[in-house]
């Protein structure tokens, strides 16, 4: 009996190791949530960040503290979401970002038009994919870009992890989701690989 609970321990701790070194890869490009946090905080030159997701949700920890940093510099946020998602329901994620002007207005006796930083608008459909980030940010000389990232969890606002998109991947996805946007909403998107240590401009952290 003990030499046979060895046998499976082995083949299971084979097993591990097997199952490790075939998905390294694709864990491995997964970046946190609490990551994409610190990336969107510390994006260089960082204009408008758009969501496209079937929800909004209220950011937590780093994504809060992104969006916190980020009002005070005056970037935009645009959250593209499914048709369902009623006028009213969307007013009231509104005050969410409304509270975390109020927070950074008594922080730094700043004045923000929460109306100008933030636009929650309906796709034309209810979305049935899983949440897509697109940071707009302008390059040294003066070009906008986009890095694109996409999420792992269907039916949500917030994704757990997101894998940033090859260019040629981004360009596509990118023009099939925004062709359905809002006909008032106009986004031009020239989507390039994102580089940490090109594209952010504080220190590394350790979240």
């Amino acid at each position: 009996m003990l030499g046979l609970l060895t046998i499976l321990a082995f083949c299971l701790g084979i097993g591990i190791v097997i199952y490790t070194i075939w998905n390294h890869d694709k864990i491995a490009r997964f970046i946190p949530v609490r990551r994409m946090g610190v990336i969107e905080r510390d994006f260089r030159s960082l204009k408008q960040v758009i969501v496209v997701a079937d929800c909004v949700e209220r950011p937590s920890g780093t994504l809060q503290e992104a969006v916190e940093d980020n009002f005070r510099e005056g970037v935009k946020y645009l959250f593209l979401v499914s048709k369902k998602r009623a006028e009213k329901e969307l007013n009231g994620y509104i005050l969410i970002f409304e509270a975390l002007a109020q927070k950074v207005i008594a922080e730094s006796n700043q004045q923000l038009d929460v109306e100008e930083l933030v636009q929650i608008r309906n796709l034309t459909y209810d979305w049935p994919d899983v949440p897509y980030i697109f940071y707009q940010f302008t390059s040294e000389s003066g070009e906008l870009l986009t890095a694109a990232f996409r999420g792992n969890q269907r039916g949500e606002g917030i994704a757990h992890a997101y894998e940033q998109l090859t260019t040629t991947t981004s360009m596509a996805i990118a023009s099939a989701l925004l062709a359905q946007a809002p006909e008032f909403i106009h986004v031009d998107l020239k989507v390039v690989p994102f580089s940490a240590e090109k594209d952010l401009h504080k220190p590394a952290s350790t979240n």
